[in-house]
């Protein structure tokens, strides 16, 4: 996927079969530099959900075991609910 994003490809592609995006898997895997550039590139989706339901933030917290990327990411998908007038709901 890195390559791909290099040759300017869609950040936002879903992963046949997990619905995953670059976001959710560098998020699950701890990969912080990758998130870094991530987070900045302009169009970048915070809320496209995985095929499980899952925002990337809950990957980060639950998969990654990384509460600070997963606060970092909730906290850039609030801005983007907003900006977007999406009501963003957790699941539960």
């Amino acid at each position: 996927m890195t390559k791909c994003l290099i040759k300017g490809g869609n950040v936002n592609e879903r992963l046949p079969g997990t619905g995953e995006t670059v976001l959710h898997v560098a998020a699950a895997t701890g990969a912080r530099d990758a998130l870094r550039l991530l987070i900045q590139i302009e169009g970048c989706d915070f809320l496209i959900r995985d095929n499980c339901g899952r925002l990337a933030s809950e990957v980060a917290f639950v998969v990654g075991n990384d509460p600070a990327v997963a606060r970092l990411l909730r906290i850039k998908e609030r801005k983007q609910a907003k900006k977007q007038g999406v009501d963003l709901l957790r699941r539960t």
